[in-house]
């Protein structure tokens, strides 16, 4: 998947960690769902890489909380 340029994931109610995206040297947005505290792990660990990816790569964040109302 060298090519990926956005990469969406719905952790539904489990509890998962996504590796290897700092191989995905196209990546630019990233959009995680799922229950609050089961992708907080998965979460944390993708803010970390971003901190620690190149200054001038621009990766996109967005997470979305299944079990929160978001109106």
């Amino acid at each position: 998947m060298p090519k990926l340029e956005k990469l969406v994931i719905d952790f539904g109610d489990q509890i998962k960690q996504v590796d290897g995206i700092e191989h995905l040297k196209n990546l630019n947005e990233v959009q995680y769902t799922g229950n609050r505290e089961k992708i907080e792990g998965a979460v944390n660990s993708l803010k970390q890489l971003i901190t620690e990816v190149e200054e001038s790569k621009t990766v996109t964040f967005k997470v979305s909380y299944a079990d929160e109302d978001n109106t």
